[in-house]
């Protein structure tokens, strides 16, 4: 068995905040841990000469199929903010594409959940909660969402660039009215099924 030392984890981010996320985890790994982490848009990178050696940022549309060159390359995935890409109230698609994004050692088991956590956002979190999703989708759909539809790459029937933007407004609209938007948050560990090799 190895020990810690011999352990070079390599960890994959899907998500919207991916360089926030990994610039933080790479304070916290050995420095020969590889952090690898994609987006549909590099809207949100930072400079390349601002990133530590074992940091990388790419982008990676997972509606596509994954490049071969990172199937089965990772021993820990990382995965957040992907609802608006489930289509048909199916996720099974992003989820095939996330496992095989993992090693054999790992795809070669069936996962069991250690631990599952929704964390309710409470009435004294509401209003800067709503302010904050306004930016954030904001932000989502015009440096995400409107290059996505510009580009062809959105589901037949989605909403064109020019309809987001107008959702987006009448959302701030209805929410300087009231409205709050609160969603749960949601932790789910899995791990292969203990006595597994």
């Amino acid at each position: 068995m190895a020990s810690e030392a011999d352990v070079r984890p390599f960890r994959r981010d899907i998500d919207a905040a991916v360089s926030i996320w990994l610039l933080d985890l790479a304070k916290q790994v050995p420095k020969d841990a590889q952090l690898d982490g994609f987006d549909i848009s590099s809207a949100h990178f930072p400079p390349k000469n601002e990133l530590p050696g074992n940091v990388s940022l790419n982008l990676l549309d997972m509606m596509q199929p994954i490049p071969e060159h990172h199937v089965g390359r990772y021993d820990i995935v990382h995965i957040a903010r992907i609802v608006l890409y489930i289509q048909k109230d199916d996720p099974s698609k992003l989820l095939n594409q996330f496992i095989s994004l993992l090693n054999n050692i790992f795809r070669s088991h069936d996962l069991e959940v250690v631990d599952f956590q929704r964390k309710t956002v409470g009435d004294s979190m509401a209003r800067p909660w709503t302010l904050m999703q306004l930016m954030a989708n904001r932000d989502f759909i015009e440096n995400d969402i409107v290059p996505m539809c510009d580009a062809g790459k959105m589901p037949p029937g989605s909403p064109s660039a020019d309809e987001w933007r107008e959702m987006s407004k009448n959302l701030i609209l209805e929410c300087q009215n009231g409205v709050k938007l609160i969603t749960d948050i949601v932790y789910i560990v899995a791990r292969k099924p203990t006595g597994v090799n």
